[in-house]
């Protein structure tokens, strides 16, 4: 019976045994196939979730932009001055000596305050192409700067910028003491979901080598330094990146409004606030 399964010639031996070897490839592909077919891959979305989940510690909410278009009640809500009287004014007095500003009257009004629009119409006419701007880190250097004054800085910045142009915003902390400039900011910001990072330095940088240090960080196609205790306004940041965009050797500088260091009104313009309130 072997003489019809063993080849009598050397080249169907060959073929043969090529075919045996195939078949058995064949029956080995398949038995494992089956064991592929059996194996789950893992949820990928749900590990990426698990992720970026904020730490347990944070039990806050995420940032809501106001909606300035309805009436705001509060202290110094659209730019009008906060006056104090009695003990009070004796504090805020007190500040201008520590400060430079009256921080008492700071700490009353909303972080999210809404403050006029000083623009022409012309101005507010102008179309934007955010889709063929580049984006913009917005650096913030600060040692020991007052928490509310600071953060108005930051709330206004993302309050007040178009998403589709601000990439970051980078708090540089050039060695702060003050506690509340430690844990409580870093509890803080995580309301914003990442736009701000926080970075700090334990040696004393000096304000230029800080903005430096800053500008290494940023991961913006344009970087626009601003001090830690000022207001973004409507509509501030596109003329700044359109201007840069159209010549990007240009170095911009916003027109500065004033605030009053004392009352914290908004003035739409330096020339309204000479002489006094």
């Amino acid at each position: 019976m072997l003489r019809y399964i063993i080849p009598r010639k050397k080249g169907s031996f060959v073929i043969a045994a090529f075919l045996t070897v195939a078949f058995f490839c064949i029956v080995y592909y398949h038995r494992n196939d089956r064991r592929r077919t059996k194996f789950q891959f893992p949820d990928i979305e749900k590990y990426a979730e698990e992720l970026v989940r904020l730490p347990e510690t944070w039990n806050g909410e995420f940032h809501q932009i106001p909606d300035y278009s309805k009436p705001r009640e509060g202290p110094g809500e659209k730019g009008k001055p906060v006056v104090l009287s009695g003990k009070e004014a004796e504090l805020g007095q007190a500040d201008m000596k520590k400060w430079f500003m009256n921080v008492h009257v700071s700490d009353k009004i909303s972080l999210d305050r809404d403050v006029p629009d000083p623009r022409i119409q012309a101005c507010k006419d102008i179309k934007y192409d955010y889709a063929t701007l580049p984006k913009t880190s917005v650096i913030i250097i600060f040692t020991d700067e007052a928490w509310t004054p600071l953060l108005r800085t930051v709330h206004s910045v993302i309050n007040r910028s178009p998403p589709e142009l601000l990439q970051e915003i980078i708090l540089l902390d050039d060695n702060s003491k003050r506690q509340e400039l430690q844990e409580p900011l870093d509890e803080h910001i995580k309301r914003f979901g990442g736009k701000v990072r926080l970075i700090r330095k334990h040696v004393r940088h000096g304000l230029i080598r800080a903005k430096l240090a800053g500008a290494r960080e940023a991961v913006g196609d344009i970087i626009v330094f601003l001090d830690s205790h000022c207001e973004a306004n409507h509509g501030w940041l596109e003329p700044i990146v359109q201007r840069i965009s159209d010549e990007r050797t240009a170095i911009v500088c916003p027109m500065i409004d004033s605030i009053s260091d004392s009352t914290l009104a908004y003035h739409g313009d330096w020339s309204l606030s000479v002489g006094g309130e």
